[in-house]
């Protein structure tokens, strides 16, 4: 096995170069197709409707226009003040601040009146042990 010649390269290196340069040549003149064809018209379709479905809510909280494509549920507000709040039939709902009789931290609460019930830290970064009390009416 020793004595055995070594395998030569049958082709000479420009001949080889030349086989290259011909398949990048044909790769390059080869037309590119997209892909996805229909997905990718649908998805933007999609896209499109869903943009056209936003709509602007004014946070509760902080007063700043949000947009969202809810039309009942919570919308979170990202980027302003990171609350959230509720919205009914494409209306925020209405919250009302209450007062805790315990802690006196002030609480929000879909209510203006009645039983209220909120579980709630109190200054100190505590749960308050009140979590639910009668109110007159909203502060």
């Amino acid at each position: 096995m020793e004595n055995e010649p070594k395998p030569s390269n049958s082709q000479p290196s420009s001949t080889l170069a030349f086989t290259q340069d011909q398949t990048t040549v044909a790769a390059a003149k080869t037309p590119v197709t997209q892909r996805g064809g229909p997905a990718t018209e649908k998805r933007k379709e999609y896209q499109e409707a869903r943009r056209s479905n936003l709509r602007t809510y004014v946070c509760p909280a902080c007063g700043t226009a949000t947009k969202s494509t809810l039309f009942s549920g919570k919308v979170q507000t990202q980027g302003h003040c990171g609350r959230q709040f509720r919205v009914a039939n494409g209306t925020v709902c209405k919250c009302y601040m209450h007062t805790c009789p315990t802690c006196g931290t002030k609480v929000e609460s879909t209510k203006s009146q009645g039983r209220i019930q909120v579980k709630h830290k109190n200054a100190i970064g505590r749960y308050c042990k009140t979590q639910q009390w009668e109110s007159a009416g909203a502060d």
